[in-house]
């Protein structure tokens, strides 16, 4: 692995993140536009140090198109992960806010953190094992 595929791994997640975020409306369950980027470039990461050896069109030492595929594919599952937007103002009396103690909420906490340590686990695996 070298500088420039992280940098391309960076810039395709930046770009993916900005069409999905600012574009669909759609930044994944959490609705935060920095944890669908962070999300999408572990993924990005982790899945080109495991597909290895890659084909298709290559530009250096850079096969673009399977980072290109999986980054798409793994935006698409979070937005479609996104929950629809809902009026809060109506459905909520006056001086009531959404209790984060909702199980919903928790379960969604715990499904991020589990999903980012491992993750972080497949990239950190796959860098020093060189799979």
């Amino acid at each position: 692995m070298n500088v420039t595929g992280l940098i391309y791994f960076v810039i395709l997640a930046l770009v993916i993140s900005a069409i999905f975020s600012f574009g669909f409306r759609r930044r994944g369950p959490w609705g935060s536009f920095w944890i669908f980027f962070i999300i999408l470039f572990l993924a990005i990461w982790a899945t080109d140090l495991w597909l290895r050896p890659a084909a298709g069109p290559n530009w250096g030492e850079i096969y673009w198109l399977p980072p290109l595929a999986i980054g798409i594919i793994i935006a698409l599952i979070l937005a479609a992960a996104t929950p629809a937007p809902r009026n809060t103002a109506e459905e909520l009396p006056e001086n009531k806010n959404p209790v984060p103690e909702d199980p919903g909420y928790i379960a969604l906490g715990i499904f991020f953190w589990a999903f980012l340590i491992i993750l972080i686990a497949a990239v950190l695996f796959g860098l020093f094992t060189g799979v």
